[in-house]
């Protein structure tokens, strides 16, 4: 079954932002609860970008939804080390291996702290989204 929607977000474990884990589970969490009478309305890929050596993947400590799909998408240490970046995330590099990789006839790219309103996830399930169309949203 193809997802309607592809949500990419990305993250390490290494506690960015404080409490990482938490925000991140709590945001898989909140959409497989809003999307629960829609299954497989969407996928959630996350991009783990050059995981720290000292932790458990991020595909180990996540969890797993009910009524969506998840991918998780590891770029390595080795593929980081071509940027000769100075952090050690590539945001934006992670987001672009995310949205080439979507199988959702839209995609939407966004923070794993981001809790999508209900409003949204209504308007998503009636499947009324147009090609060609770039829609975005404030954050409040």
């Amino acid at each position: 079954m193809t997802p309607y929607l592809s949500v990419v977000i990305t993250g390490r474990n290494d506690e960015y932002g404080e409490n990482f884990l938490l925000r991140l589970n709590t945001f898989i969490k909140s959409l497989d609860h809003q999307i629960r009478y829609n299954p497989y309305l969407l996928e959630i890929i996350l991009v783990e970008w050059n995981p720290p050596e000292d932790t458990l993947g991020l595909v180990e400590v996540i969890y797993r939804p009910m009524n969506c799909f998840l991918r998780v998408i590891t770029v390595p240490k080795e593929v980081h080390d071509i940027y000769d970046a100075k952090t050690p995330m590539l945001e934006y590099a992670a987001k672009n291996v995310g949205i080439a990789r979507a199988r959702g006839e839209f995609v939407l790219v966004t923070n794993p702290d981001i809790i999508i309103s209900d409003f949204i996830i209504r308007g998503l399930s009636q499947k009324i989204l147009e090609k060609d169309t770039f829609y975005r949203t404030d954050r409040y």
